[in-house]
């Protein structure tokens, strides 16, 4: 875990809005990786989720993003943060 989810903040910190595109489709395809591990998905949806909130547009490919094929792994805890990270967005 530690790896990735340090990687994922030092880019969250360091990048520029040109290359927010590319880290956004790269979380969603960390996201959709159900094998990975919960903590590293998590941290690639809350990255989703701050790019959404800076470009409404992409808020639309978040509900998407929360079928049960991708949330059945999570626990309770989890589930309930990203519903409420969604609220935010909505």
């Amino acid at each position: 875990m530690g790896h990735c989810a340090d990687a994922f903040f030092v880019c969250e910190r360091t990048l520029s809005e040109e290359l927010e595109g590319s880290l956004f489709n790269h979380c969603v395809t960390v996201w959709e990786k159900i094998s990975k591990k919960p903590s590293v998905r998590y941290n690639a949806f809350k990255i989703i989720v701050k790019i959404a909130k800076k470009h409404p547009d992409l808020s639309q490919e978040i509900g998407f993003l929360i079928q049960d094929q991708y949330m059945e792994s999570l626990s309770a805890t989890v589930k309930k943060s990203i519903s409420k990270m969604i609220k935010e967005i909505t």
